[in-house]
This record gives C-alpha cells, structure tokens and sequence, in this order.
C-alpha cells in the first residue's frame, strides 16, 4: 500500500510539473510574441515627401510680352501620390504683385492641366510670373514652380 501512495504522488508531482511546463512555454511564446510587435510599433515610419512634376509648355522663361500680346498658359502637374488641388497665378512683380490672371482647383488627383492666358494690357515696364502651387494635403503643405517674364507697355 506505501508503495501504491508513493506512486500516486509521483504521478500527481509530475503531472503538474508537465502542466506547469506547458503554462510556462506558453506563457514565454506570447509574452515574446508582444514584445516584437511592441517593437515593430516603436519603429518611426518617415513620411517621403512626393515627387511632382511641373512641365510648362507656356510661358517660356524670360519671355517678352508686347503690350496686346497674348500670354498662353499651358502647365502639367504630374505626381506620383494624391494631390489635393492646385493654384496658378499671374503676378505682376513689378506692380506689388499684382494678380493679372489665376486660376485654382481643389480636386483630388495625381494629374492636373492648366490652361488659361491673359491678354498684356501693363501701363509700365513689368516683370511677369507664373506661380504655380500643387497642394500636398489639406493644412496648406505645398510645392511651388515659378516661370519668370517681362512684359512692356508698348
């Protein structure tokens, strides 16, 4: 009988010794399993800035403009993530940046092309530009594209 209760124990001691074991085994698979993902986490994930494209067909850079001359413009804006829209001027440098002509559009897209022109009517010498903004996201981040040129009043 002292041998039957010692085996009973053995058995009891080692069956919650292969239970105590697995806990443990389970326990280390799920507490490593957190810290990789916490780790991963911890990873800082950095924004890249997007590539946009401006090609200007119209103006020409440092272009001259006749007074009656008619100022084509003809931009494609080009990116290779979502924009959120577009904004062209005409200032007239010379004139405390005076808005000759613009033009602006919130749509989202990859591809936009501008189209427009305004006919020179300057009453003095004037340095022209054509600033164009491609928006980035809707708090104002932007990419700016200039085209600069003169226009004369007679």
């Amino acid at each position: 009988m002292v041998t039957r209760i010692a085996s009973v124990f053995y058995f009891k001691k080692m069956k919650n010794s292969s239970i105590l074991f697995a806990v443990a085994i389970i326990a280390a698979t799920i507490f490593s399993g957190c810290k990789k993902e916490k780790e991963e986490e911890q990873t800082p994930v950095v924004p890249t800035a997007p590539e946009i494209t401006f090609e200007v067909t119209n103006p020409a850079a440092g272009a001259m403009y006749h007074l009656g001359d008619t100022i084509w413009v003809d931009v494609h804006i080009t990116s290779d993530t979502e924009l959120h829209g577009y904004e062209a001027n005409l200032l007239n440098i010379s004139d405390s940046n005076a808005i000759l002509w613009e033009d602006h559009l919130h749509d989202h897209g990859m591809e936009y092309h501008i189209h427009g022109y305004y006919v020179n009517g300057v009453s003095m010498h004037s340095d022209v530009e054509l600033s164009i903004d491609a928006f980035i996201d809707h708090d104002g981040a932007s990419e700016n594209h200039t085209v600069s040129m003169h226009c004369h009043p007679m």
